[in-house]
């Protein structure tokens, strides 16, 4: 038991502290030689604990996320991504729902994680596809930057905050696809924008792609656990 203990706590600093502590030294020294802001680099580092939290499926990356995520909000004016404030400002809200709605789960201890349906997943594809192309023109329309990539960011901005607070695993594949843009976008911004001062926010885009990759894997280990739970009982 000892040596499964200290078998558990390796992989932890492994795959989970290490990528971490590596991330936040890029961020620091990124934001210290681009004389970034503070307001922006203090939520590129506290995402960095969210991520872990949501890896380990943990109520308290919902809080933690949601106050960080008002602190973003900040950010995507400078940058003048409408679509991801709107996003962002409907994330506090469900982020903080959530942690309160996980919580009172956990007491009556039901599944934290679950399946969707195929008709509602094929009825929410069909409806986030079109909801696509509306924000793209409102956005188009608005002067946003990125009207393609940020429209479709604001619809995985509403959707996904919502699945992950039902806890439906099915969740993952938008959480993937989400990071990517993520990724793309401040690609876009730096390299090609020239704004080389939000290098940090790239570097958290792909440490949060990493957790994502950890938190579908654990997600997936988790409902399989309940599954099997549950044909025991029967």
């Amino acid at each position: 038991m000892e040596e499964l203990r200290k078998s558990i706590q390796r992989k932890k600093i492994i795959y989970e502290y290490i990528p971490m502590a590596l991330t936040f030294i890029g961020i620091v020294t990124c934001a210290i030689i681009f004389k970034q802001k503070i307001i922006k680099t203090i939520p590129v580092c506290v995402s960095l604990f969210v991520s872990l939290f949501y890896a380990r499926a943990n109520r308290l990356g919902f809080l933690l996320g949601g106050l960080n995520a008002s602190v973003y909000i900040i950010g995507y004016v400078m940058e003048g991504l409408y679509g991801s404030i709107l996003t962002t400002v409907f994330s506090v809200i469900i982020q903080l729902s959530s942690f309160f709605l996980w919580k009172k789960r956990a007491k009556k201890r039901k599944a934290t994680v679950r399946k969707m349906k195929p008709l509602f997943c094929a009825v929410l594809i069909t409806g986030m596809l079109l909801a696509w192309a509306i924000a793209t023109f409102i956005l188009y329309k608005s002067g946003g930057t990125e009207v393609v990539i940020d429209g479709l960011n604001v619809v995985l901005g509403f959707v996904i905050p919502i699945l992950l607070m039902f806890g439906f695993v099915d969740v993952m594949p938008f959480r993937m696809l989400s990071a990517t843009i993520n990724l793309v976008l401040w690609y876009r911004i730096i390299f090609i924008g020239g704004n080389i001062a939000n290098l940090t926010y790239l570097i958290s885009a792909t440490y949060g792609f990493y957790m994502i990759i950890r938190e579908a894997i654990h997600w997936t280990s988790l409902y399989k656990k309940s599954q099997n739970q549950g044909a025991n009982q029967k």
